[in-house]
C-alpha cells in the first residue's frame, strides 16, 4: 500500500518507544530491558572495561564485537552477574531493577565451551535439566514434552539417543553440541539470553543456521539476547540488531548494526564494496592508538548526536599541504559518488536532529557555503552542490533505517514538527541510557509488566536431591563399574589368592595372614581414594555452570552425588573378597560378614577422603601428591610395618584411618579360629610355658589389641562424616561460581 504525502517510516530508534507496550504485552514471558550504565572493571589496576553503556530491548539482539582482549567476555560476564575483575562500578538494571539471584532465574548464560556429562546422551541431559530448572508445580510429562520440543526446534531428533562424548569418547558433533547447549538454557525460556562466542568452533553454514534461529527466537518470542562474537560473516553481521563495539575496553561504536559503516563513513573510514564489514571493523581498529583513540572520541558524538557530516571534495583541486594533510572528515569526491544513497540517507537523518545551518554545502572548488538563514527548507540548503552531486540534490528524502514491522505516523512533514520528532527520540534514548533505579516501580508500571521474583529455587531440595542422585549414578555407572576395572579386579583377587592359597594354621603363618588383611585394606584405600580424587576436578567446570545458573542447591548435589555412588564404590570391593577370602582359607565362619562390613566402611572413607582432597585442590596433580604423602603416612603408622613409633609421634598413629579398619580385620580373622600350632622358635609366652598351640585371643593380645569391633567401627564412621564435611566446606567456600 502506498504511503500519503503525509506520513512518515519513522526508524527504530523512535518507533521502539511507541511501540514499547504493545511489544511487550504480545509476550507471555515478561519481555526485558536490560540497561547499562557506565561500567568499568579493574584488574590488577589496569582497566579492562573503561564507561560502557547501552541497552538491549525484547525482540533485539546486540553483538559484542571488538579485537582479542578487549573486554568482550568481561562485559558479558559483568552484564550476567558474574565475578569480574579486582573492582568494578557502574549498574545493571532489568526494567530499571537491579539484579537479584531471584531475578537469575529469567536470565541465561550460554558458555563458549560446550561442558556436559559424557556418559549422558543428549534427551537425557535435556531431561536432567528440565527436571531441575522446571518448578514442580509443571507435571512431569509436561516437562518431558517441552524437552521434545527443544529437540525438535533445534533439529537434534536424529542425534537425541546419541551420547555426548568427549575429547576421547565419540559422540555429539561441535555443531550439535553448540545446539545442546543452547537448549539446555532454552528449556526455562528464559527472557535474557547471555551468549559468550556461539559461533566459534562451527563451519560459516552452521554459524549462520545457528544465528539466524536465535535472531527469529529473540523476534518472535520477543526475547533480549547480547551475544559476544569475534569475527562474522557479512551473512550473520546483517543479523544483528544492535552493534556494541568495543576496543581496549573503551566504546568505539553503539548503535543500530546496519549504521556502523555509515558511521566509519562519516569519520574517514569508508569501506569498500563487497568487503565483509567485520572484517572491515576490525582491521580498522588494529591500525594503532591514534586511530582508535579517533574512533572511540567519534562514537562519544554519534552517541550525542553532534557528529558532522563528512565533506565531499575534489582532491585534485586540493593545493595547499595543510588541506591535503587534513583529512579526518574529508573524503574523496568519487567515493561519495558512488555511495550517494548513503549520504543522502545521512543528510536527510541529520537534518532532523542538527540546526539547517549546521549543513556544510561543497562546491567544485572545495568552497564552503553557508545557507542564509535557519528557515532555509531542505531543497535550499542542497543548491549549493555541483552538478557531479546532482542526483543527492534531486532525490527524496530517505529514511536510514526501516523496522522490521513498518510503524506508520501521520504527522505534519514541516520542518519544525520533524526536528521535534528527531529531538524527542532522542531526549529519549538518552533518558533511558541514564536511568537509574530510583524510579524501579513507576518504570514497571509504564512498561506493563512485572518481574516475577519468585522463590530463589525452581524445585525443592528433595527433587533436586533424587534428581541428581539418578544423573550421577548413570554418568558414574560406567567409570566406575567398567569392564576394565572388572577384570582387573578378578584378575588380583585370583593371584592373590594363589600366593596366599590355604595358608596354614602355624605360628610361622600368623604374619602370612597378617600380611595378606595388611594388603587388601590397603588395595581398597587406594583404589577408591585415587578413583574419588579426580570427582571433582573433573566436574567443576560443569557445577559451576549449573550451580551459576541457580539450576540447584549445593547440598542436593553433594549429597545426592554421596549416597548415589554408594552402591557402586562397594561393588567390586566385595567381589574380590568373595574370590579370594576362601582361596586364601581365612576364618570361615561368620567373620567373613565382619570383613565385608570393614572393608565397606573402608572403601567409603577412602573415598571421602578422596573427594575431600579433590574438592579442596581442585587439581589432579595436586591431589596426587597430597593423596599418595598421606596415603603413605597412614601406611607406616597403620601397625603393620613397624609398632615402635617414637613416643612424640604415636598421636599421629590415632589420625590414621587403617589402624582401625587393620585392626578389625585382625579382630575379625583370630576370632573363633583354629588354633594355631607353635614353632620351635616360638616368640609367644604361652609356647615358651610348654603349651602346643596358641589361640586367636592369645594372637590378638600379642598384637596389643584393645578396642573392640565396634569401638573401631564407630571412629571409622566419624571420620567419614568428618572428611564429607571437609569437601562440602570446600565446594561451598572455597570455589564459589563466578
Amino acid at each position: 500500500m502506498a504511503r500519503s504525502e503525509n506520513e512518515l517510516e519513522i526508524s527504530p530508534i523512535i518507533s521502539e518507544f511507541e511501540s514499547n507496550t504493545v511489544v511487550n504485552m504480545a509476550s507471555d514471558s515478561n519481555p526485558i530491558t536490560l540497561t547499562f550504565n557506565n561500567l568499568r572493571v579493574f584488574i590488577d589496576d589496569r582497566k579492562i572495561l573503561d564507561n560502557v553503556s547501552g541497552s538491549v530491548k525484547p525482540g533485539e539482539v546486540l553483538a559484542v564485537m571488538g579485537p582479542s582482549g578487549s573486554g568482550k567476555t568481561t562485559l558479558l560476564n559483568f552484564l550476567a552477574g558474574r565475578r569480574v575483575g579486582d573492582s568494578k562500578s557502574g549498574e545493571v538494571l532489568l526494567n530499571g531493577r537491579h539484579v537479584n539471584k531471584k531475578l537469575k532465574r529469567k536470565i541465561c548464560y550460554v558458555l563458549q565451551e560446550d561442558l556436559f556429562f559424557d556418559n549422558l546422551t543428549l534427551r537425557e541431559t535435556l531431561t536432567y535439566s528440565a527436571l531441575l530448572r522446571l518448578p514442580d508445580k509443571m507435571p512431569k510429562a509436561e516437562k518431558l514434552k517441552k524437552v521434545e520440543e527443544i529437540i525438535e526446534i533445534l533439529d537434534l531428533k536424529k542425534c537425541a539417543d546419541t551420547k555426548m562424548g568427549n575429547s576421547l569418547k565419540r559422540g555429539l558433533s561441535g555443531g550439535e553440541k553448540k545446539r545442546a547447549n543452547i537448549g539446555c538454557e532454552l528449556i526455562t525460556n528464559p527472557s535474557l539470553l547471555f551468549l559468550d562466542e556461539p559461533t566459534s568452533g562451527l563451519d560459516s553454514s552452521n554459524a549462520y543456521n545457528l544465528v539466524k534461529t536465535l535472531e527469529a527466537f529473540a523476534e518472535d518470542e520477543a526475547k533480549t539476547i547480547v551475544m559476544t562474537i569475534h569475527q562474522p560473516s557479512s551473512q550473520i553481521f546483517h543479523l544483528f540488531d544492535k552493534l556494541l563495539l568495543l576496543v581496549n575496553g573503551k566504546v568505539a561504536y553503539y548503535g543500530n548494526s546496519s549504521d556502523v559503516l555509515n558511521f566509519f563513513e562519516r569519520i574517514g573510514f569508508p569501506c569498500e564494496e563487497h568487503y565483509n564489514p567485520a572484517d572491515y571493523i576490525l582491521e580498522v581498529l588494529s591500525r594503532g592508538a591514534e586511530v582508535e583513540e579517533k574512533i572511540v572520541s567519534a562514537c562519544q558524538e554519534w552517541i550525542k548526536g553532534t557528529l558532522p557530516i563528512p565533506v565531499c571534495v575534489d582532491r585534485r583541486s586540493i593545493t595547499t599541504s595543510s588541506e591535503r594533510d587534513n583529512d579526518s572528515a574529508v573524503l574523496p569526491l568519487d567515493y561519495c559518488l558512488q555511495n550517494r544513497a548513503s549520504f543522502r540517507e545521512d543528510r536527510d537523518s541529520d537534518s532532523l536532529n542538527s540546526s539547517p545551518g549546521a549543513l556544510k554545502e561543497v562546491t567544485s572548488s572545495s568552497n564552503v557555503q553557508q545557507p542564509e538563514n535557519d528557515s532555509t527548507t531542505d531543497g535550499e540548503k542542497l543548491n549549493g552542490y555541483t552538478n557531479k552531486l546532482a542526483e543527492i540534490q534531486n532525490s527524496s528524502p530517505a529514511v536510514v533505517y526501516r523496522p522490521k514491522q513498518d510503524i506508520t505516523v501521520h504527522i505534519d512533514t514541516s520542518g519544525t514538527n520533524r526536528h521535534s520528532i528527531r529531538r524527542n527520540s532522542m531526549e529519549e534514548i538518552k533518558r533511558m541510557m541514564d536511568n537509574t533505579s530510583e524510579d524501579g516501580d513507576d518504570d514497571e508500571r509504564h512498561n506493563g509488566f512485572h518481574l516475577d521474583h519468585g522463590d530463589k529455587w525452581p524445585t525443592s531440595f528433595w527433587t533436586q536431591f533424587f534428581v541428581l542422585s539418578h544423573r550421577t549414578f548413570k554418568q558414574s555407572l560406567p567409570i566406575i563399574l567398567s569392564k576394565l576395572n572388572l577384570v582387573q579386579n578378578l584378575l588380583l583377587a585370583i593371584i592373590i589368592g594363589l600366593i596366599w592359597f590355604q595358608v596354614p594354621h602355624e605360628e610361622e603363618s600368623i604374619s602370612d595372614r597378617r600380611g595378606l588383611l595388611f594388603f587388601f585394606i590397603t588395595y581398597w584405600s587406594f583404589n577408591p581414594l585415587f578413583h574419588a580424587l579426580l570427582t571433582f576436578p573433573s566436574e567443576e567446570v560443569i557445577i559451576r555452570k549449573e550451580r551459576s545458573a541457580g539450576s540447584y542447591r549445593l547440598s542436593a548435589y553433594y549429597f545426592g552425588k554421596c549416597l548415589s555412588e554408594v552402591p557402586l564404590v562397594v561393588c567390586y570391593p566385595i567381589v574380590f573378597l568373595f574370590v579370594f577370602y576362601w582361596l586364601c582359607g581365612l576364618n570361615p565362619s561368620v567373620a567373613f560378614l565382619g570383613q565385608a562390613l570393614t572393608l565397606i566402611i573402608n572403601a567409603i572413607l577412602a573415598q571421602s577422603i578422596g573427594l575431600a582432597i579433590g574438592a579442596t585442590v581442585m587439581s589432579f596433580n595436586k591431589g596426587i601428591v597430597v593423596a599418595a604423602v598421606s596415603m603413605l603416612a597412614c601406611m607406616l603408622l597403620g601397625g603393620f610395618y613397624t609398632r615402635g613409633v617414637p613416643f612424640w609421634l604415636k598421636w599421629v598413629r590415632y589420625i590414621s584411618f587403617l589402624t582401625y579398619s587393620y585392626e578389625n580385620c585382625l579382630i575379625m580373622e583370630f576370632t573363633g579360629i583354629k588354633d594355631h600350632s607353635c614353632a620351635e622358635r616360638t616368640s609367644y609366652v604361652e609356647c615358651k610355658n610348654n603349651a602346643t598351640v596358641i589361640t586367636g585371643s592369645q594372637i590378638l593380645e600379642h598384637f596389643n589389641i584393645s578396642r573392640t569391633y565396634g569401638e573401631n567401627l564407630a571412629i571409622l564412621v566419624v571420620f567419614i562424616v568428618v572428611f564429607r564435611a571437609i569437601g562440602y566446606c570446600s565446594l561451598r567456600f572455597l570455589h564459589k561460581p563466578k
